[in-house]
């Protein structure tokens, strides 16, 4: 369970997020964390939250956020807000860090979703494959892990397909 001050890394895209309010501190109604981007880099996939809806607040930097068809670009100061069930994606296309506050609203399972994902328990053993789809009630499944995220289509993640795919992007590590 996410606490505030908790950081996660994901070394492979190199983002950070440093959770500011959890779904327990607010009663279910927001989570929010700083969420740090290095120069250059993305999401790694296009995705959607059928049940919520995404708010970056852009601190320092400029990020191009796929929202739907519409490309926006924002700048320290704007915010992008993303409803519920729209595709969207998030650049930085500076060349600083980005640093913005996201925020989802409502909370549901998002912050256990972050550090349950792809969890260690998970990595692939090169015999075995990892599926992530998309059920029928608009949520993401990777064994026994269901949060309120949804990816365009469906992904199988093994030894030899996460080089190919970038999946392996999608690894978050717990900091502190």
């Amino acid at each position: 369970m996410a606490r505030q001050g908790d950081v996660l890394e994901n070394p492979a895209t190199g983002e950070r997020l440093v959770f500011r309010r959890t779904a327990a501190d607010s009663g279910g109604a927001v989570l929010a964390f700083d969420y740090f981007l290095p120069a250059g880099g993305s999401v790694p996939l296009a995705h959607v939250h059928p049940r919520q809806e995404e708010r970056f607040e852009i601190l320092s930097g400029r990020a191009r956020i796929r929202v739907g068809r519409r490309l926006r670009r924002a700048t320290a100061g704007e915010s992008v807000l993303v409803p519920r069930g729209t595709v969207h994606r998030l650049w930085n296309e500076g060349g600083d860090e980005l640093h913005a506050v996201v925020e989802f609203r409502p909370a549901l399972r998002t912050e256990k979703g972050f550090e349950q994902l792809l969890p260690t328990r998970l990595r692939c053993d090169g015999a075995r494959l990892i599926r992530l789809t998309v059920t029928s009630q608009g949520r993401a499944r990777v064994g026994d892990v269901g949060v309120g995220l949804a990816f365009a289509g469906s992904m199988v993640y093994g030894k030899a397909c996460l080089a190919r795919t970038g999946a392996s992007a999608m690894r978050w590590k717990r900091l502190r």
